[in-house]
């Protein structure tokens, strides 16, 4: 159609904003200012041509559904016009009349595409969380996201680079080319560098481009080796991890110097409550089961959750590793099974992982030993229990038995429906029970002084989770999950004194060993302490993920909790406590990520939680920004800065276990009361890489984190304060702050074309805790290690063998004595024994920790069997590490009234010295 057609038919059809104008042509000088704010085009154009009485004509059959968001400053009427027209596929012309005439352009449209894919491990299957995805020519990329998809929206059709990188991995350069047609997400496999330590560990700082010296980016074969397979328990290896206080005995993790409620750990997304077996000396779950671990620490943004100090998520390992079918593992703790159904390129992958003890079979010594030595009386608290007002007597072992038993059974599967959507499933179950028997007398006077003791745990988990991922459209990517959770804990100290041990047994009965199977079958009828609990967490949850350019993308999310506890507290040691709760949490979230650079990236949301009836809406605003630099002096670096505000509304209290023999130090019992001031964090955390060549980095980071509302137990309302509320949450707990500061360092390099590597780590944690109820004053945080050195070093000898070496120094820590001596006998006006005062826990400082670990590995392949045999020497060097102190009587005959004259000695509780152990795995 020619233009004198179009003018004749838009005069014909429409007059719109027709203003006579009297005067002359709009001068070039006069200029308007206007504020779009998502108002439609045809309502656009009115208001100009009201406010400039300019003469407007268009036909309203080309005005389509199309919104200005403009700012317009000064500007004349045709760059007015130029602008609200922009990207509308229209365009003006001016009459001589002054007329402006809106027209379709005659200039073609670009065409827009979008690319969107999954990115996994080319070994394993499993999906990548945070790999960079970067157009070559540095006009934009994103990152991956949990599930391991990425989406590039609205690029203009034509052909690309893309480079796709991963810490860890080698990165791939791939060739796309765009159009306006939906094309189906792509597969983008990366091939792992050599592997060192099995499951895989990742951060959340993941540098923005791929870190490449050599400039090759290559997608080729290369010959991997792994040192060996997973560890005896892959979740204490996480102390190799900076920032992670995780590894001796009888402890719990700790992210950062936080309290061990401060974090959460979850299995393929679903909190795990409780995550121990054998009584915390590991975690409680089949190290064959797990493919990747992630660490969120300080600065972890609004899609992570509400968690103090971060999280701790495992996820199962659904790879076939080197085809093979089966596996069983055997070393004289328990032994693993595990089998895998499907291959990598299966649309449909099923993996069983079983783990079990076999403690009653046979019993390792080194374990076994080390039992017995903790099984013991301590005479301070056995004398405030049975409130002897004679002496303080020194016990020794009469006879005594252990029982443990613990399983766990690990189901999960995924199923690719198409191209676009997957299904995944996963089930957890495991049972930890633990159970000493103990029958004591006084090394003074036997018959005088007698206890038995029996200390019961057992331990429930439960875990079950489906989940479904839609790529709904190139650019929109939803996640619909429903999960469960629950743990339970009983928990019985019960003990007979030596009046009730002759009521039952008379003055003889025999060996010591059948008095105390007799005393065992009557324990029902002892005085004990009983804690019973339960925790159940239902979740379900949405999330989306959309892409509006090569630069900007949105995530958000909503979430319902509901969750249900109870814990009934009663006996010898503490005052009766009850508390049952249900509780609705309703949240979600929205975080934005903005790249405006190839080296830059600006990620910043909130999340909103409601909690209870009230309405109130708690808000958690958090940001990060993050700069890399490739081909400096001093190599590739790459600098994040992250924080904001933390909240948490499930938390966890830790009760001392107070009985004179107790195996394990505490007990958990969980709380969420949205009638209390909820606990909150400030935290701000800075961290850096360093990779001056491809086979050396540093990373250093630190963080501060400032909580003026925090929650500790109270000891003072589980002991003394008879009028508090016995059915609520002042029963238990106390509102306290802290605050704490600290960082690490890591060094790693390679030599010998990387088949020797080493690691270098130091962290520095200093936590201040508020015991203005306690101790009347800020003190050291009892679980804090302030200063800890690790290096390891892991060499192949031969293409089948490989060698580690782990050494471990702990220095600074504090409150060295049994923690009841500080929560129990303090309480109960015992302050001190002897010289040493138990009001200064800051002065009790334990010595040093120093472990050296070697272990060699033989990998060998025969008969389509592929066998490991693992030589483990732990604590080489036979150091007797300390774990807490207990104070024992040199002179136990002088009497409570004399007890200034007494003299008390301190007994070190250890670990185990030097324990040799071997391990066989076979798989098939």
């Amino acid at each position: 159609m020619t233009k004198a057609c179009t003018f004749a038919i838009v005069f014909l059809m429409v007059g719109f904003f027709h203003q006579p104008n009297l005067n002359a042509q709009n001068s070039d000088s006069d200029r308007y200012t206007f504020e779009f704010s998502g108002i439609e085009l045809f309502d656009a154009l009115k208001t100009i041509a009201n406010s400039t009485e300019a003469d407007i004509v268009f036909d309203p059959a080309i005005l389509e559904d199309f919104y200005i968001y403009e700012r317009i400053k000064n500007k004349t009427i045709e760059q007015i016009l130029t602008t609200v027209l922009n990207g509308s596929g229209l365009d003006y012309l001016v009459l001589s009349s002054g007329t402006y005439v809106i027209i379709r352009t005659t200039k073609r449209m670009p065409e827009y595409g979008t690319f969107a894919g999954k990115i996994f491990d080319a070994q394993t299957g499993e999906v990548l969380p945070g790999a960079t995805v970067m157009l070559a020519d540095a006009s934009g990329g994103t990152s991956s996201n949990h599930n391991g998809y990425f989406s590039l929206g609205k690029l203009k059709t034509g052909t690309y680079d893309i480079i796709f990188s991963y810490t860890g991995y080698r990165p791939v350069k791939k060739s796309v080319t765009i159009s306006s047609d939906e094309d189906p997400p792509e597969q983008i496999a990366l091939r792992s560098k050599r592997v060192d330590i099995s499951p895989i560990v990742v951060s959340a700082h993941q540098p923005l481009m791929p870190i490449n010296h050599s400039n090759e980016l290559t997608s080729q074969m290369q010959t991997d080796w792994e040192a060996g397979s997973l560890s005896n328990d892959a979740i204490r290896a996480l102390n190799l991890f900076s920032g992670v206080q995780y590894g001796l005995p009888m402890t719990d993790v700790h992210l950062q110097g936080g309290q061990n409620s401060d974090h959460r750990m979850f299995l393929d997304g679903v909190p795990v409550y409780n995550p121990y077996s054998f009584g915390q000396l590991y975690s409680a779950f089949s190290p064959y089961a797990l493919g990747r671990i992630s660490v969120e620490k300080t600065g972890f943004g609004a899609s992570s959750g509400s968690h103090i100090a971060g999280k701790i998520n495992l996820t199962h390992d659904l790879s076939n590793r080197r085809e093979e079918q089966g596996t069983i593992q055997a070393d004289p703790v328990n032994t693993n099974a595990r089998f895998t159904i499907g291959s990598e390129n299966s649309a449909f992958r099923l993996m069983g992982a079983l783990r079990l003890s076999f403690w009653n079979q046979f019993q390792f010594p080194a374990l076994s030993n080390t039992i017995q030595e903790w099984d013991s009386v301590d005479p301070l608290t056995y004398n405030i229990l049975v409130n002897a007002n004679e002496d303080t007597p020194l016990f020794q072992s009469a006879a005594n038995q252990t029982d443990i038993r613990y399983h766990d059974l690990h189901l999960a599967g995924t199923y690719e429906i198409d191209d676009y959507r997957d299904f995944s499933f996963s089930v957890y179950q495991g049972r930890n029970f633990v159970e000493t028997d103990l029958l004591a007398s006084g090394m003074q006077n036997p018959e005088q002084h007698r206890m038995f003791a029996t200390d019961t745990y057992d331990w429930n988990n439960l875990i079950s989770q489906i989940q479904y991922n839609w790529i709904a459209t190139p650019r929109l990517d939803i996640q619909a999950k429903l999960s469960y959770s629950s743990n339970r804990l009983h928990h019985q100290y019960s003990m007979f004194d030596r009046d009730q041990i002759v009521a039952i047994t008379g003055n003889s009965v025999g060996s010591p060993d059948e008095e105390l199977r007799l005393l065992s079958e009557r324990i029902d009828e002892a005085g004990s302490q009983t804690d019973r609990n339960e925790i159940r967490h239902l979740t379900l949850k949405s999330d989306l993920s959309y892409s509006f350019s090569p630069n900007f993308s949105l995530t958000g999310g909503i979430k319902m909790d509901k969750v249900e506890s109870f814990f009934d507290l009663e006996g010898l040691f503490y005052l009766p406590s009850v508390n049952q709760q249900n509780s609705y949490i309703y949240s979600s979230y929205v975080d934005a990520e903005w790249r405006p650079a190839q080296n830059f990236r600006l990620t910043g949301g909130s999340r909103f939680t409601m909690f209870g009836s009230g309405g109130e809406i708690y808000t958690e605003p958090r940001a990060a920004i993050q700069y890399d630099r490739s081909n400096t002096s001093i190599g590739y670096w790459s600098l994040r800065l992250s924080g904001g505000v933390y909240r948490q509304f499930i938390n966890r209290f830790d009760i001392t276990n107070v009985g004179p023999s107790s195996l394990v130090p505490s007990f958990s019992i969980w709380s969420h009361n949205n009638a209390i001031q909820q606990p909150l964090s400030y935290n701000a955390n800075v961290d850096l890489l360093v990779e001056p060549t491809d086979r050396t980095s540093f990373r250093v980071e630190g963080y501060v984190k400032k909580q003026p509302s925090a929650y500790i137990t109270s000891y003072n309302n589980l002991i003394l304060n008879n009028e508090s509320e016995r059915t609520g949450f002042k029963s238990f707990a106390e509102l306290t702050d802290m605050n704490i500061y600290g960082g690490g360092f890591r060094y790693h390099q390679a030599l010998l074309n990387s088949d020797l590597q080493l690691l270098l780590g130091y962290d520095l944690s200093i936590s201040r805790v508020n015991y203005k109820t306690q101790f009347g004053r800020v003190l050291p945080a009892p679980w804090n290690e302030p200063h800890r050195i690790q290096a390891r070093v892991l060499g192949r000898l031969t293409p089948g063998l490989s060698v580690i070496a782990k050494w471990q120094s702990t220095f600074g820590r504090t409150w060295g004595f049994r923690q009841a001596y500080y929560d129990f006998l303090v309480l109960h006006n015992f302050n001190s024994a002897g010289s040493r005062d138990f009001l200064t826990p800051e002065n009790d400082r334990l010595k040093p920790f120093h472990q050296l670990d070697l272990a060699f590995v033989y990998q060998v392949s025969a008969y389509g069997m592929n066998t490991e045999i693992r030589l483990d020497l732990i604590n080489l060097l036979n150091r007797q590490n300390v774990i807490d102190q207990t104070l024992v009587p040199t002179r136990p005959e002088l009497s409570t009234s004399q007890i200034s004259e007494r003299e008390f000695e301190v007994r070190e509780r250890t670990m185990p010295g030097f324990t040799p152990s071997i391990s066989v795995q076979i798989g098939f």
